[in-house]
């Protein structure tokens, strides 16, 4: 739900597993919104892999995800990410090469940077 938006709630329950194997994690997860009017009377699968290789005794990390998109959001679309993470002293920060397969001036691919705190 999307508060103050005029036709644009929808339903889409997800499911994501994940399991870590000592230094390497990994996650499969999927969304399916069925056919609804607020999306176009067509329904929409994503499904995902998110994986994290933690770097030895760095406090820094390895991430990817590749996924598949296919319906009401994405025509066979596929995208991925590629970047590093690590922490320190409650300082979260990242960087990730991001990408699609489909082309257009929205789809650029660009690397996201992120600085985070938690405390």
């Amino acid at each position: 739900m999307f508060p103050d938006g005029q036709n644009t709630d929808y339903v889409e329950p997800y499911f994501s597993v994940g399991r870590s194997f000592g230094a390497f994690s990994t996650t499969f997860g999927a969304a399916y919104a069925p056919d609804q009017s607020n999306i176009g009377n067509n329904d929409n699968i994503y499904v995902y892999n998110s994986s994290s290789l933690a770097l030895g005794d760095t406090p820094f990390s390895l991430n990817g995800t590749l996924g598949y998109e296919d319906g009401a959001f994405g025509d066979n679309k596929v995208d991925w990410s590629l970047g590093l993470s690590g922490s320190w002293k409650g300082l979260n920060v990242s960087a990730a090469y991001v990408d699609t397969s489909k082309a257009g001036t929205t789809t650029d691919a660009t690397v996201v940077f992120s600085i985070g705190m938690s405390f």
